[in-house]
């Protein structure tokens, strides 16, 4: 470095004149002033401040590409991981099979009737029940006080069902069915409604193969159209009686 040897012959040398570990900044400044003043070798005082810079640029990039490929493999380590899907080992898992009849009371405003049904669904996660069911009365109802005629009521749809804490032998079961529906009246005309009704209640393991629960909740019926039947004579609260049959995997 023929730069740092004119320094040296000077009394100073580029690690004096450069060197941070010599002094803070304006300690380097003072340095480098002096040096100036006492050569007549510009040129090659700056070709030694040219030569340190390029020394300090050349480690302030290393420590920017070591920032960031530390950044860039953290990014791929991120992405790298196992994507995640609705259905597959990191959403849904089919986990079973069910079915089994259901046996209920609906209370509405001029009686209370006995209702039958059925249901089945495939489980999934262990603890989720989704499906088909249906239900209706038993015999005709009279909905209202003192009319003559009675009605026949159905209606079926999709049911979701929720089982948390299942490994236990009583257990809380929540859940709702959702569909179409229909009321027959004496006289054969018929009214087509759509029904929701959310319950709540409690399930028993009988046996891995068995399950018994009952529930409640409220029946909401709606579109009725038949002369004289609003949608709320045919909304009304329920109790369930269920039994389920099936396994799980």
């Amino acid at each position: 470095m023929v730069a740092a040897f004119v320094l040296k012959d000077l009394g100073y040398s580029y690690k004096n004149v450069f060197n941070p570990s010599r002094g803070s900044l304006p300690q380097l400044t003072s340095n480098f002033l002096h040096t100036w003043s006492n050569t007549s070798n510009h040129g090659l005082l700056l070709l030694s401040m040219e030569m340190y810079l390029a020394k300090k640029i050349t480690v302030s990039m290393k420590k920017l590409a070591s920032v960031v490929l530390t950044i860039l493999l953290m990014t791929s380590a991120i992405l790298a991981q196992e994507e995640e899907t609705l259905f597959g080992d990191s959403g849904l898992k089919l986990t079973g099979a069910w079915g089994g009849p259901v046996f209920g009371m609906s209370f509405w405003a001029n009686e209370a009737a006995a209702t039958r049904g059925f249901i089945w669904g495939l489980e999934f996660n262990d603890v989720i029940l989704a499906g088909f069911g249906n239900e209706r009365t038993f015999e005709s109802v009279q909905l209202k006080e003192g009319e003559v005629g009675k009605y026949d009521f159905k209606h079926n749809g999709f049911h979701l069902h929720f089982y948390p804490r299942k490994e236990k032998v009583i257990h809380p079961a929540f859940g709702f069915m959702l569909g179409g529906g229909e009321l027959k009246d004496a006289l054969g005309n018929k009214d087509p409604i759509f029904v929701v009704q959310p319950t709540g209640g409690f399930e028993i393991n009988v046996f891995k193969w068995c399950r018994a629960g009952m529930d409640a909740g409220y029946r909401f019926v709606s579109r009725t159209d038949l002369a004289g039947i609003e949608d709320e004579d045919l909304s009304s609260l329920f109790v369930n009686f269920k039994l389920r049959f099936g396994f799980s995997w």
